[in-house]
């Protein structure tokens, strides 16, 4: 019984290469899925950071111009200090 024409190496690297292609491309997309859920989750650490500090102002009663004056001043005293 006749099993067919016999592939050439040529062909049969051909194949292997196309194979190779698919599977760089599957990663590809993969990665892209990835980079796309570790985006979401920065801003959603971002946004939990942010909501921490609101609440902290908020408990202390402070607005964000008092908020802005502490970290003039804590900058100052980080520059005096590196100064010394």
């Amino acid at each position: 019984m006749p099993r067919g024409v016999k592939k050439s190496t040529a062909d049969k690297l051909r194949q292997e290469l196309e194979k190779i292609r698919k599977n760089i491309s599957d990663h590809e997309e993969k990665i892209a899925a990835l980079k796309e859920k570790e985006k979401e989750v920065l801003d959603q650490i971002h946004d939990a950071e942010m909501e921490s500090i609101r609440q902290t102002m908020e408990e202390k009663g402070l607005d964000v111009d008092a908020l802005k004056k502490i970290l003039d001043c804590y900058e100052a005293d980080c520059s005096k200090d590196e100064a010394n």
